[in-house]
């Protein structure tokens, strides 16, 4: 009898610890449900986000980029560092004009009336050399897209150093009669003397 007794009470034991440990298995699962379901809200919002930071990162970069389509008379164009953002020099066109100083052959190529005279300006912000814009990264375009023929001559070549501008002049000969043409194309581009890749473009009044 008393053996009976034992195994009963072993037995309901064990049933006992089984429902327990099924208690604490449901409510463990409960648990890892309820937190399963918190994860995917946060991934589902994280998912959500992304793509407006990625965006606002585009928008970030694209507005960091300061060239406009196209700069007029004495519109500063920058030459920007990628890496840093910061502005490394600086171009203008202060000028352009059929009014010549020097009508000789040598600054026409014998056509005065299709040659046309640019002073354009440049500041050094942060270039650690000293530094100028050569005119021969520089072509003028007459009213039907074509390049003119440019010199090669300038007058006015200084070095600067950091925080100096300079002024430079140079002739461009086109392809057409320029006395009677109210503006001109003036293209800066590729300068690898500064390391710039690229291109600015200015369209200017012309002076007579």
């Amino acid at each position: 009898m008393k053996k009976l007794k034992l195994v009963g009470i072993l037995f309901l034991g064990s049933l006992f610890l089984a429902a327990c440990s099924g208690a604490n298995n449901d409510a463990e699962i409960s648990k890892l449900k309820t937190e399963n379901t918190s994860l995917k809200k946060e991934i589902t919002e994280l998912k959500r986000k992304i793509p407006e930071s990625t965006a606002d990162s585009d928008k970030k970069e694209s507005s960091a980029d300061p060239a406009k389509e196209v700069y007029g008379l004495n519109e500063e164009a920058f030459i920007i560092k990628s890496s840093s953002n910061e502005k490394m020099y600086g171009l203008k066109i202060i000028k352009a004009t059929t009014a010549l100083e020097d009508n000789s052959d040598l600054y026409t190529d014998g056509k005065p009336e299709n040659t046309v005279q640019v002073t354009y300006e440049y500041t050094n912000y942060k270039m650690p050399k000293p530094m100028m814009i050569l005119s021969q990264y520089l072509s003028a375009y007459d009213t039907k897209n074509v390049a003119g023929k440019g010199k090669g001559l300038m007058d006015g070549q200084t070095n600067v150093t950091e925080g100096k501008t300079s002024q430079t002049t140079t002739w461009f000969v086109m392809n057409e009669k320029m006395t009677d043409k109210k503006e001109i194309e003036i293209e800066y581009a590729n300068d690898y003397s500064q390391g710039f890749q690229g291109s600015r473009k200015f369209i200017v009044p012309l002076e007579h």
